[in-house]
């Protein structure tokens, strides 16, 4: 199931152009590296400003034209707030690109209701990050004219958000619900998650994530050099799935694909899985994992299996709200290599050293998602196991007692 994701961030009259210049791409963003701009053409802004306008422009009239003028505003004022508006990557992997823009217009249709559309200075949805979102940026006025991000974003709104914004989706047809009520969780800065470990631990967790990155990148690498019919036939399968999707229409997204095209990348992900050896010593060791356990009975056992091949199967061939990142890593590599072959068709040398970057970089995306999200999948099964084995005992323990006294 996916929830409904919001969040709202307030922003001083001079940070205005700052936004501008992220939600309309304007320059380089280094700080955040899941930014593709190949893909940023596809963002696109709801509102009904001329994209030549700025958005100090756009401000200053709604200002003009809004407020009461009887106080005047002061440059550290809060003078827009920046909400965002998205759920998780699995729930917008299964959208068409129609379903997407509908999601993201019926959430500007409400928080218009609650701001006012000729308050909004941008809408910006952004596609070029790995989960689709939108920047709702909005002026604070209150409706006596005052410039009050305080009084109009407050908790009261934000809970009404959570609410009112769900039910609404799901008029609309959208399989999405609200966040859980009450919960505790807050969203940290980057900063803020550092200062969270003691006596700069943080530091001392990311060089060991860093050491065991970089050991599988010189794994990967001795890999490519040192086998290179197996870097070949790797290349040979992505260059024919990526001839192949390149002649569909649409999203290159694993989700919006016809059925047979799936099977294809699925088969094209057991492959590279099967001629990698890490990647198939790192599949081998999900499977033993399952195998450690110690069960009572012939049943459980069987229940291990079945969970094991559950996992498998959503790995290589996920279904709808699944996790589909390897398969949409193995599109754009594919898409990569049948596009170079014609662009560089008569540059054979190039052309290998830019198929065995992208497959270097395909093989290392793999490896991580199978690293981290295999273990973490086999363990909840694992956990789960051991749950079920514990009330299963508990159960005999109550029966046995029951029966002494």
């Amino acid at each position: 199931m996916s929830y409904f994701v919001g969040t709202a961030k307030k922003f001083k009259v001079n940070d205005i152009r700052g936004l501008q210049i992220h939600f309309n791409r304007e320059a380089a963003i280094k700080s955040n590296e899941d930014i593709d701009l190949s893909l940023s053409g596809e963002n696109y802004d709801l509102s009904s400003w001329n994209e030549t306008q700025t958005f100090k422009n756009r401000w200053k009239h709604i200002i003009k034209t809004g407020h009461n003028n009887k106080n005047t505003i002061r440059k550290d004022a809060v003078g827009t707030v920046s909400i965002v508006v998205t759920s998780d990557r699995a729930f917008f992997d299964n959208l068409s690109a129609e379903e997407t823009r509908k999601y993201f217009e019926v959430s500007y249709k409400v928080l218009n209701d609650y701001f006012g559309e000729k308050n909004v200075i941008s809408a910006m949805v952004h596609m070029d990050e790995t989960t689709p979102h939108m920047h709702y940026a909005v002026v604070p006025l209150t409706k006596d004219g005052r410039l009050s991000a305080k009084e109009v974003v407050n908790r009261d709104f934000l809970t009404k958000l959570q609410d009112i914004m769900p039910e609404n989706l799901q008029d609309a047809g959208f399989d999405i619900e609200r966040g859980i009520k009450g919960s505790k969780r807050t969203h940290l800065s980057v900063q803020d998650f550092k200062a969270t470990f003691p006596d700069n631990s943080y530091k001392k967790q990311q060089e060991i994530m860093y050491a065991k990155r970089d050991e599988i990148e010189k794994e990967l690498t001795s890999l490519l050099s040192d086998t290179s019919s197996i870097q070949k036939e790797i290349e040979k399968d992505l260059i024919e799935l990526g001839n192949k999707i390149s002649s569909l229409s649409g999203k290159m997204v694993y989700g919006y694909f016809p059925e047979e095209i799936k099977r294809e990348i699925d088969i094209v992900l057991h492959k590279i899985v099967d001629k990698t050896p890490i990647l198939e010593e790192l599949l081998k060791s999900h499977r033993q994992a399952f195998g450690q356990i110690v069960y009572n009975s012939e049943d459980e056992a069987k229940e291990a299996v079945v969970k094991m091949e559950k996992w498998e199967k959503a790995f290589f061939s996920p279904g709808k709200g699944q996790d589909t990142r390897k398969h949409n890593r193995i599109i754009r590599c594919a898409l990569e290599m049948a596009r170079n072959e014609k662009v560089h068709a008569r540059k054979q040398e190039y052309k290998n050293n830019l198929h065995k970057e992208a497959t270097y970089s395909l093989l290392f995306s793999l490896t991580k998602i199978l690293e981290t999200d295999g273990w973490r999948s086999c363990n909840y099964g694992i956990a789960d196991l051991r749950t079920k084995k514990k009330i299963k005992q508990r159960k005999k323990d109550i029966l046995r007692e029951s029966r002494e006294m």
